[in-house]
């Protein structure tokens, strides 16, 4: 019976994290797709923020933090960005343990792709929380 509650769960969260992936890529596409046609067209460049707030959005969902976690810092971004505020320089905010830090023995390459850099905060209830800064240069790190 473990076996089969073991096996259930395995498939439960196999199907999980597909599906969390396919609405991750459904939601960077749309937003790529409102910065590409409809932002230049309607609005301009009017965000009061750097990144801009579909930068903003499409930096959280394109990085592994939860689709909850990322729909609640858009949507409190979105309530900041109003002509009252003054604006400035606004990096998405995450946070890891130390564990999830780590790479994996398996996982360990020869060379690595860096796609966001986390500049470390204070530590928060055992959490790490960084900045997140998306990378210019996405090549190849020799490790």
């Amino acid at each position: 019976m473990n076996i089969l509650a073991s096996r259930i769960y395995r498939f439960l969260r196999c199907l999980f994290v597909r599906v969390s992936a396919s609405c991750r890529i459904g939601v960077c596409a749309l937003l790529r797709a409102y910065q590409l046609f409809i932002s230049p067209m309607f609005f301009g460049a009017s965000c009061r923020y750097y990144p801009s707030c579909s930068q903003y959005a499409l930096w959280l969902f394109s990085a592994n933090v939860s689709m909850m976690f990322a729909f609640v810092c858009v949507l409190a971004r979105l309530v900041r960005c109003n002509p009252f505020c003054a604006g400035g320089i606004d990096y998405p905010i995450v946070w890891y343990s130390q564990r999830t830090l780590l790479p994996k023995p398996c996982c360990v390459r020869k060379s690595i792709v860096v796609h966001f850099w986390l500049v470390p905060r204070k530590p928060f209830l055992g959490l790490h929380s960084f900045y997140l800064i998306k990378s210019q240069y996405e090549g190849k790190l020799c490790v």
